[in-house]
């Protein structure tokens, strides 16, 4: 499975649990990564949920059990950095920007023991401040690659997750924001769909013979009518309600496409 036929199929998923079933599914294809964890990493009033570590995962659970005897969840370097970090990033470059206590040095290097390689996370960003977490690696063991292959990956692995939180959330609103009426002018559509390619503001400001301005007014205005915290947030909501007409398959296609020299940017 491909980002392309990921989106596709998440959007007619029934159940979380079926969507879960395809976030492996897809990370397994197309990045590499067979261990999957999905967190909450704050409440979820608006959904009604609370916060809580591996509530849907893969882990193996003597891991996950030694883990919470261990008491890692309060000091794990992956979770503590992703609370302020924005966008994916990889477990390994950890210790070069952040002090690593002798606790989490000693965590991490057990994490790798028990068979987590090529680790990365992304912390997943809510409108109204709330906090989940996807957590990947790969069992089969340390495989260089060049930082293009990596970017790529993280790239990838960001739009699979972003999409995957949009649904979770989406699949447990009492009344989704993706069910209200949202209209959006034709130059905002025009924007929403250079977006979908990954275009950067000056690229968007070009093809369509606007101001850097007049892009970010643009912009601003998608955001707050699909109640969204970002560009890649805002990018899959239009996508799944249909907003960017019947070629939007062909658009994450052509994004996909792109991102194999360049990711994605939220």
């Amino acid at each position: 499975m491909d980002l392309t036929k990921f989106i596709l199929a998440s959007n007619e998923a029934k159940s979380v649990e079926e969507l879960y079933q395809l976030l492996e599914e897809v990370l397994g294809d197309a990045c590499g990564y067979d261990r999957v964890i999905f967190s909450l990493m704050s409440d979820h009033a608006s959904l009604g949920l609370k916060a809580g570590h591996g509530i849907m995962r893969n882990y193996p659970d003597d891991w996950m059990k030694y883990y919470a005897e261990k008491g890692y969840e309060h000091l794990d370097p992956v979770r503590r950095f992703g609370f302020r970090h924005v966008g994916p990033f990889i477990w390994d470059s950890l210790p070069l920007v952040m002090d690593l206590t002798p606790q989490q040095s000693v965590c991490m290097n057990e994490c790798r023991e028990a068979g987590f390689h090529n680790g990365a996370a992304v912390c997943l960003r809510g409108l109204t401040g709330e906090l989940g977490g996807i957590g990947v690696a790969s069992s089969a063991g340390n495989k260089p690659e060049s930082e293009k292959d990596t970017r790529y990956r993280l790239g990838l692995f960001n739009a699979i997750s972003q999409q995957f939180y949009v649904v979770f959330c989406g699949l447990h609103e009492k009344k989704s924001a993706l069910e209200r009426q949202v209209v959006l002018t034709g130059r905002e559509i025009e924007v929403m769909r250079q977006m979908a390619l990954a275009h950067k503001d000056d690229a968007i400001a070009f093809n369509l013979n606007l101001s850097r301005h007049g892009v970010d007014f643009h912009i601003r205005n998608i955001l707050k009518k699909l109640n969204a915290p970002n560009r890649m947030f805002a990018v899959m909501k239009a996508v799944n309600s249909g907003l960017l007409g019947l070629d939007e398959a062909a658009f994450i296609r052509q994004a996909s496409r792109r991102g194999r020299s360049r990711p994605v940017s939220v």
